[in-house]
Parts: structure tokens; C-alpha cells; sequence
């Protein structure tokens, strides 16, 4: 069984929402909000929710499908704000129709909320987050401001053939000064070499050269980049 594996960066897929001024389903009303700037999130629904500047969803669905010729086994995620938002990009007749079985999504440590995420037709097996890994160089930072997702992915139905993903959003190259573009390259190494060691815990020996796995995502550098080799 073939498997196409597709990784983008979505760039803030942002869902906005209608505020509803009482509890969704309070029946009383004893819930409702008196200030005009505050209010609930309304339930689930289609129609409650969009997601920022459709037109350019619309265009990242027709990159990933390549203009809806082709769709990916596998779509993996990056700048996914909430778990409703990667429904909402799945599920809207105008974006992606519902084309994926199953939808995965970790709340980051980012203070945008800009997550990593998977779509995908081929059964999720197991799941980790290194979202809570330290820095090894500084114990008192995290790691990753985003996340490493590892997933394992079942490529037959049995799930005895097997691809692990590594899905990661390594630190920007976004600076403002010399200082804190090397600071963001000192990062982003650390973080590959992190990202690194966790292959080889996980496919020890010859394992390494037999097993099946991917590091995909957003990596924020050029291919020839210390950190990226």
C-alpha cells in the first residue's frame, strides 16, 4: 500500500467566532454576560465559526491537493491555532470537504497559540508529546516553544507496517537585531540536535536503518543550514 505524505505551513489558520452572551444551552439565561466585550463560545457548528482570509485557505487546499487532483494519506500541519480550527480547515465544504478521517492537535507553549497538527486517512497508533522537554543546555526553559509531535502512523489495516512522524515547528528566523538573529540559530540548533538524539532513543542500531520514519514540518532554514544538516 502506497502513502503520500504531505507537510505545509497554513500561516495562522485563525477561527474566528460569533460571541454568544449566555452559556450555550442555558435555558435560564442565568448566565448571561452583562459587558458588551465579553461573552461564550457557541457550541460546535459549522456556521458559528470562519477561518481568517478564506481565500488564502482556499489556496493552501489547492497546493496540498494540487488543484484537487491528488489528495495526501497523510497531511501534516503547522500554525493550527486549536483543534477547532484543523476541523473547521477539514470539515468546510469550500476548504477540504471532510476528506480526513482522523485529526490530531496539541496545545504549544507558543504565546500566538500556533500549533502543529495532522490530518490523516491511515489510523493514528500512539501519540507523544515533547512539549513539556526541557532545554539539556538550560533546564529552565522548554525546549520547544511549539512542539515535537511524534505520532505512529499505521500504514495497513493490520498496523503491522508502521511510519513514525516527528512533526515539528523549529524556531524562526524572525529578528530584529544581530544579537537575537544568533540567539534564534543557536536555538533552532539545539532544537535539531534534540530532535536528533530522539531518533536515535528510538530506532537504536539497525534499527535505525530499518524502520520506517520522517522529520517533517516547518524547520525555518535553508537545507544547507548547520541545524538542518
Amino acid at each position: 500500500m502506497s502513502t503520500l505524505l504531505c507537510t505545509f505551513n497554513v500561516n495562522n489558520l485563525f477561527a474566528r467566532y460569533r460571541f454568544g452572551k449566555t452559556f450555550p444551552g442555558d435555558m435560564s439565561g442565568k448566565s448571561k454576560i452583562e459587558d458588551p466585550d465579553r461573552g461564550y463560545l457557541p457550541v460546535y457548528n459549522l456556521s458559528n465559526w470562519e477561518l481568517f482570509n478564506q481565500t488564502q485557505r482556499q489556496l493552501a487546499v489547492k497546493s496540498i491537493t494540487r488543484d484537487g487532483s491528488v489528495l495526501p494519506d497523510i497531511l501534516c500541519l503547522v500554525e493550527v491555532e486549536s483543534m477547532l480550527a484543523l476541523r473547521k480547515f477539514n470539515d468546510d465544504p469550500a476548504l477540504l470537504n471532510g476528506a480526513y478521517k482522523y485529526a490530531l492537535l496539541i496545545d504549544s507553549r507558543d504565546f500566538r497559540q500556533i500549533d502543529v497538527a495532522i490530518l490523516s486517512n491511515r489510523r493514528i497508533l500512539n501519540v507523544r508529546s515533547h512539549v513539556d522537554d526541557r532545554d539539556p543546555n538550560n533546564p529552565q526553559e522548554y525546549i520547544f516553544s511549539r512542539d515535537c509531535l511524534e505520532l505512529e502512523i499505521a500504514l495497513n489495516d493490520s498496523g503491522s507496517q508502521k511510519l513514525t512522524l516527528f512533526l515539528n515547528h523549529l524556531k524562526s528566523k524572525l529578528a530584529e537585531s544581530q544579537q537575537e538573529k544568533q540567539n534564534a540559530d543557536a536555538r533552532r540548533k539545539r532544537q535539531a540536535e534534540y530532535v536528533r538524539d530522539l531518533i536515535h532513543q528510538r530506532f537504536p542500531g539497525s534499527a535505525f536503518d530499518n524502520e520506517l520514519f520522517a522529520v517533517v514540518g516547518d524547520l525555518n532554514d535553508e537545507p544547507e543550514s548547520d541545524p538542518v544538516k
